[in-house]
C-alpha cells in the first residue's frame, strides 16, 4: 500500500517507517499489535494522530478511544468509547451485518448499561467482540488506536489481551499508546498487552538540530543558538518539555526574537515547573509518594539524600522503591546526579506546595528520626526538625544544640538562633538546662543583637549550676559591651570574685597550669578598671613577671590579659614602649588571625601597636582577620575590624582612607559595638587635627556623646580645642586641651602615646605669650616620651621643643627631630617636622630647603594629600594637612552611584529606594560628597557629570561587596558602608 506517514513529526522517521509497514501489514490480511511506549512527553499522541491520518488516506476503517483516570471503574468503558460512533443513526447499518451471530452479543453490551459481567458471560462477551471485529473487517481493514491505555477499566483491558492474541489473520491493526509508569488498574494486564506486540515503538530525546527546529516553528526562523542549547538541555530533548517551554516564552514575551537570547536558565526551569507536575500528578500513588519524600529529604544544602532514609520515608519495599525511582528518571523529575534528587529547586517547590501541612509536618519528623538514626550531620536533621512544626521532643534537643554549635562553626549565627530558639521551645526543660540553652542562644546572637545577648547572659548566668559555668557564660561578653552595661560589668566582677580574683591584691607567681578562663577574667576585669579613676599601678609589674612566660602566651586567656596589661602600660607611661612592643609580637606571633578577636580586648592591638611605632606585624594579621570578619553575618565584627584599620591608617599615613572608613564605621554605629564607634572615633580626631577641619567634629561629639569611653571623650575635647582655634578663640582652645590632660591624669593616663594635648596646649600658650608655661609642658612632655622611647613619641615632643626654641638650638631640635621620625611608622609626623624645619631655615640655606620641602612634598603626595603653605592656615600649631581630591576620581563606588542618580534629578528617598538603603545613608553619603568635590549642595554636582567608571549604580552583591570589602584588604579601605 505504501503508506507515508512523516508528516510534520521531527526526527520520528524510524517510528513513522515501522508503523507505515504495520498499516500495510494489516491491509493485506496480517493483523497485530502496535505499542507507542516511552516516557510523557515523546510524542504517543501525536503518532497516533499520525497513524489516523494515514489510516484514512488508505480507507481504514478508524475506531479510536482514550482511556481516563476517572474511568477506571467502568466496566468495558474503553471498549464502549471505542465502538460509540457505529451506534449513531447514520452508522447502523454500516458495515451491513456487523452484529450478526455471535457479535449480537458484544451489540446488547454496548447498548445496554454499563454492568459487572459475570464469568459465565465473560468468555461470550469477549468471543462476541472478537467476532464483532472480525465482521467489521470484512469490508475493509479496521484500524484501532487507543491512548492512554494504562488507564483503561480492567474489563477492556481483558478483551485487549484476548483479542490481540487472535487477530494475526484479520486485517486489524490495534495501536496502543501506554506509558507503563503511570499504570493504575492491573499492571499483569498491561504487560500481557504489550508482550503481543508485533511492534513496539519507544520514541526518543529530540537531538538538538531537532531541538533548533521545534524552536524555530515556534518562535520563528532565528532563534537564538543560545536559547536553543538551554532548552536542550534543560528539557533532555523531551518534545513536550520542549513544547511548554517554547510556547511559555512565546505567550509570555511576544518581543522581537533576540530578546529571547537574555532568558536565564532559571526563568526557563520555571516554564518547565507546570509540565513536570503534570507528568507527576498522572503517576500511581508510590511514585507521587516517593516524589514527596525526595522534596523533604532534597535540601537546598545539596547533600545527599541517602538511600536509606529515602526508602524508610516512604515505607516501600526495595523492589518498589526501584521502581518509582525509574518511573520519576522517566519523567525527568530527576537530577541527573549520582544520588536521587529532584531535577530542580522549582520542582521540590511545587511538591512541597501541594502536600496538607499534615503530611508535610509528618515526613518531616520522620525524617528527622531516620537522619538521626543514619548518623547525619546536626544541622541536617536541625532542619526537618524545624519543618515539622508542633514544638520539637525531648529527643531533639540535643540535635539543635550540636546543629547550632555547627552554624556557629561555619560562620551563620542566624542559623545557630532559630535551632536554639527552637530547643527553648520545649516545654519539658529544667530551669539549669533552660538557663543553658539561654547561654547558648546569647552566644550565637551577640553578633548579631549584641544588646539583647547580654541581656540574656546578665539573666541566665545566675541560674548555673557551678561558678565555672558562671564564668563560662560570662566570658562571652564582649568587653566593650560589659564596660557600656553595668549590669554586665557587675555579672563580671561577680564570677571574678568567685574565681578569687583580686586587681588590688598581691600577686603571686601562679602556676603554669591556670585555666584559660580565669586568665580571660582578669583580663576583662583589668579592661572594666582601666578607665576607673587612679588607682595603684601593678600592671608593670604584673607584665613583667607573665610577658615571656610561654604557658600564658600559649593560652587565648593569657594573651589577651597581656595585651590588656600592655595597653595600661602604655596609657599610664608606666614602661617603656620597646618592652610593650615586644609583648605585642610575642602575642601576635601565637594570636590567630581570627573575627573572634572582636569580641575580646584585642581590639586595642591597634592603639597598641601605633603607640609603640609597632604596626607593620598588625598590618598584615588585620588583614587576615579582615578576610575572616568578611564571612561573618555580623555587621558589628566588620564595623569592629574597618575601626581597627581606620586607626592603624589615621597614623601611618593614609587620612583620607582612614577619614571614609571611620565614617562609614560611624554611619552605621551600633551601641552594642562601643569598640568600633570608640575606635572610628579616634581614627576620625587624628585626620580632624592633622588637617586642621573643623568639619569632622560634628561627627564625632554626636559619637564620643553615645560612647561614653573616656578615649572617645578626650579626641571630642582635643576637635574642639582645634575647632574653637580656627574661629579664633585660642582660650577656650586652651582650657580644653588642659581639660583633656586633667581628666587624663586623673585615670593616672600619663603616656605620651594617649593623647597629643600637651603639643597643642603649649603652642596656644605661646600664641598668648605664655612662653614660660608653653615651655613647662613642652620640658614635661620631653620627659614623658623620653622615658617612653618611641620614635614616634620622641619626634613630636622634639619637634615641639624646637617650635618653641628660638635661633640655632631650636634648629638643632627640629633637625633631631626629624632624623628620630624616620624611624617612625608615622610618615605624616615625619612629614610635619621636615615642613617646619624647612620653614625655620628658608632664609638660611635656601638648597637645602627646596631639598626639604621636596621630600614632604612627597610624602604628603603619595598619601593623596598636601601641605598648606603658611598664611593659610595661621591659626594651626604646626603644618597642616589638606587632603587632595580630584573630581568623581575621588569618590567611593557606593558614592559615585549615589551621584549618578541624583543626576537624574532623583530624590533622596527614589535614590535610597533604588540603592536599598534608608534615607539618612543617603543623606550621609551626600554630605560625604559635598565635602570631597568642595561643592555646595546638589545644584553644583551638574559640574561633575563626568563619568568615573563604566559601571551603572551597583546592584545588591555589588553594595554587599562593597560593604564587606572595608575588611578583606587594604587596598579597598574607602570604601564606607551604608547602614
Amino acid at each position: 500500500m505504501g503508506v507515508d506517514l512523516r508528516g510534520g513529526l521531527l526526527e520520528r522517521d524510524h517510528e513513522l517507517d515501522s508503523a507505515a509497514a504495520a498499516l500495510d501489514a494489516a491491509a493485506a490480511g496480517t493483523g497485530g499489535v502496535l505499542v507507542l511506549g516511552g516516557p510523557p512527553g515523546t510524542g504517543r499522541s501525536a503518532l497516533l494522530d499520525a497513524l489516523a491520518e494515514a489510516g484514512q488516506d488508505a480507507r481504514f476503517l478508524l475506531l479510536r478511544a482514550d482511556g481516563a483516570d476517572a474511568e477506571r471503574e467502568l466496566p468495558f468503558g474503553l471498549v464502549r468509547q471505542l465502538f460509540q460512533p457505529l451506534l449513531t443513526p447514520d452508522r447502523l447499518r454500516e458495515p451491513e451485518g456487523w452484529s450478526r451471530g455471535a457479535a449480537g452479543h458484544a451489540r446488547r453490551l454496548l447498548t445496554a448499561e454499563p454492568t459487572a459481567v459475570s464469568d459465565a458471560r465473560r468468555e461470550v462477551v469477549l468471543h462476541g467482540l472478537h467476532s464483532m471485529i472480525g465482521e467489521l473487517g470484512r469490508d475493509r481493514p479496521v484500524l484501532l488506536l487507543l491512548d492512554d491505555v494504562q488507564w483503561a477499566d480492567r474489563a477492556s483491558l481483558r478483551w485487549l489481551g484476548y483479542l490481540a492474541r487472535r487477530i494475526s489473520r484479520l486485517p486489524v491493526l490495534v495501536a496502543c499508546a501506554i506509558a507503563e509508569d503511570c499504570v493504575r488498574t492491573d499492571p499483569v494486564l498491561v504487560r500481557e498487552i504489550a508482550a503481543t506486540a508485533c511492534r513496539t515503538l519507544r520514541p526518543g530525546a529530540l537531538s538538538v538540530p531537532g531541538v533548533r527546529r521545534f524552536a524555530a516553528e515556534v518562535l520563528g526562523a532565528d532563534c537564538p543558538e543560545e536559547l536553543v542549547l538551554t532548552c536542550h538541555e534543560a528539557t533532555g530533548g523531551n518534545p513536550g518539555a520542549l513544547a511548554a517551554v517554547l510556547s511559555g516564552l512565546r505567550d509570555r514575551d511576544p518581543r522581537p526574537v533576540r530578546r529571547w537570547a537574555e532568558v536565564p536558565t532559571e526563568a526557563v526551569q520555571t516554564l518547565l515547573c507546570d509540565w513536570r507536575m503534570a507528568c507527576l500528578s498522572a503517576q500511581p500513588e508510590p511514585v507521587r509518594a516517593l516524589a514527596d519524600a525526595l522534596a523533604v529529604l532534597d535540601a537546598d544544602s545539596g547533600a545527599d539524600s541517602g538511600a536509606e532514609p529515602l526508602r524508610g520515608l516512604t515505607g516501600m519495599t526495595r523492589e518498589d522503591h526501584t521502581s518509582a525511582l525509574r518511573a520519576l528518571d522517566r519523567i525527568g523529575l530527576l537530577a541527573g546526579t549520582g544520588s536521587p534528587r529532584l531535577a530542580h529547586s522549582t520542582v521540590r517547590a511545587a511538591v512541597l506546595a501541594r502536600m496538607t501541612v499534615e503530611t508535610a509536618g509528618r515526613l518531616h519528623a520522620e525524617a528527622a528520626r531516620l537522619l538521626r538514626e543514619e548518623g547525619c550531620p546536626a544541622e541536617r536533621v536541625a532542619a526537618h526538625v524545624l519543618a515539622a512544626g508542633g514544638g520539637p521532643r525531648p529527643s531533639d534537643r540535643d540535635v539543635l544544640r550540636s546543629a547550632a554549635d555547627a552554624a556557629l562553626e561555619r560562620g551563620a549565627p542566624g542559623d545557630a538562633v532559630r535551632y536554639l530558639r527552637a530547643a527553648l521551645a520545649d516545654g519539658s526543660v529544667t530551669d539549669s538546662v533552660r538557663a543553658g540553652l539561654l547561654v547558648d542562644l546569647a552566644v550565637a546572637q551577640r553578633g548579631l543583637d549584641p544588646a539583647t545577648s547580654a541581656r540574656d547572659l546578665v539573666l541566665a548566668a545566675p541560674r548555673l549550676a557551678s561558678a565555672a559555668e558562671r564564668a563560662a557564660a560570662a566570658l562571652w561578653l564582649p568587653p566593650g559591651l560589659a564596660a557600656a552595661h553595668p549590669a554586665a560589668g557587675a555579672l563580671l566582677r561577680q564570677v571574678g570574685g568567685e574565681q578569687g580574683i583580686d586587681l588590688g591584691g598581691p600577686w603571686r607567681d601562679e602556676p603554669d597550669g591556670r585555666p584559660d578562663p580565669v586568665w580571660r577574667l582578669e583580663a576583662r576585669l583589668r579592661w572594666l578598671a582601666v578607665q576607673e579613676p587612679a588607682r595603684p599601678g601593678t600592671c608593670a609589674s604584673r607584665l613583667r613577671r607573665l610577658g615571656d612566660r610561654e604557658p600564658v602566651l600559649a593560652e587565648g586567656g593569657g594573651r589577651e590579659l597581656l595585651v590588656v596589661l600592655a595597653y595600661e602600660a602604655m596609657l599610664t607611661g608606666s614602661l617603656p614602649a620597646a618592652e610593650v612592643a615586644g609583648v605585642l609580637d610575642r602575642v601576635l606571633e601565637r594570636e590567630p588571625a581570627s573575627a573572634a578577636h572582636t569580641y575580646t580586648a584585642l581590639p586595642v592591638l591597634a592603639h597598641l601597636a601605633i603607640g609603640t611605632d609597632s604596626v607593620r606585624a598588625l598590618s598584615g594579621w588585620l588583614d587576615l582577620a579582615g578576610i575572616a570578619a568578611a564571612r561573618q553575618e555580623s555587621p558589628g565584627v566588620r564595623a569592629v575590624v574597618a575601626a581597627e584599620r581606620a586607626v592603624l591608617l589615621a597614623t601611618t599615613g593614609r587620612p583620607a582612607r582612614a577619614r571614609d572608613l571611620a565614617e562609614g564605621v560611624l554611619d552605621s554605629a551600633d551601641p552594642a559595638w562601643p569598640e568600633a564607634t570608640t575606635l572610628a572615633v579616634l581614627a576620625l580626631a587624628t585626620v580632624a587635627l592633622r588637617t586642621f577641619d573643623p568639619e569632622l567634629g560634628a561627627r564625632i561629639r554626636q559619637a564620643a556623646r553615645d560612647s561614653g569611653d573616656l578615649r572617645a571623650i578626650t579626641a571630642d575635647r582635643m576637635v574642639r580645642g582645634m575647632s574653637d582655634l580656627a574661629r579664633g578663640d585660642p582660650r577656650s582652645a586652651l582650657d580644653r586641651f588642659l581639660d583633656c590632660g586633667r581628666q587624663l591624669a586623673g585615670r593616672d593616663w600619663r603616656g605620651p602615646a594617649v593623647a597629643c594635648w600637651r603639643g597643642w596646649a603649649a603652642a596656644v600658650h605661646q600664641r598668648l605669650g605664655e612662653l614660660d608655661a608653653a615651655a613647662a609642658l613642652a620640658e614635661e612632655e620631653d620627659r614623658a616620651a623620653t622615658a617612653w622611647g618611641s620614635p614616634a613619641a620622641r619626634g613630636r615632643a622634639l619637634r615641639l621643643r624646637g617650635v618653641l626654641t628660638a635661633g640655632e638650638a631650636g634648629t638643632e631640635l627640629l633637625r633631631e627631630a626629624v632624623e628620630v621620625l624616620r624611624g617612625s611608622a608615622d610618615p605624616i609626623e615625619l612629614g610635619a617636622a621636615i615642613v617646619t624645619l624647612g620653614r625655620r631655615l628658608r632664609a638660611e640655606d635656601p638648597p637645602g630647603v627646596a631639598r626639604l620641602m621636596a621630600e614632604a612634598d612627597r610624602i604628603a603626595a603619595d598619601r593623596g594629600a598636601r601641605w598648606l603653605g603658611p598664611g593659610r592656615a595661621d591659626a594651626a600649631p604646626g603644618p597642616v594637612l589638606r587632603i587632595v581630591r580630584v573630581g568623581r576620581s575621588a569618590l567611593t563606588a557606593t558614592e559615585d552611584a549615589v551621584v549618578k542618580l541624583v543626576l537624574r534629578g532623583w530624590s533622596n528617598q527614589r535614590v535610597a529606594d533604588d540603592l536599598g538603603v534608608t534615607r539618612r545613608a543617603v543623606e550621609k553619603n551626600l554630605t560625604r560628597i559635598y565635602r570631597k568635590l568642595g561643592v555646595s549642595g546638589r545644584a553644583d554636582l551638574e559640574g561633575y557629570s563626568e563619568r568615573r567608571s563604566d559601571r551603572g549604580p551597583p546592584g545588591p552583591r555589588e553594595r554587599s561587596l562593597q560593604v564587606t570589602a572595608v575588611v578583606t584588604h587594604a587596598t579597598d579601605l574607602n570604601n564606607p558602608t551604608f547602614e
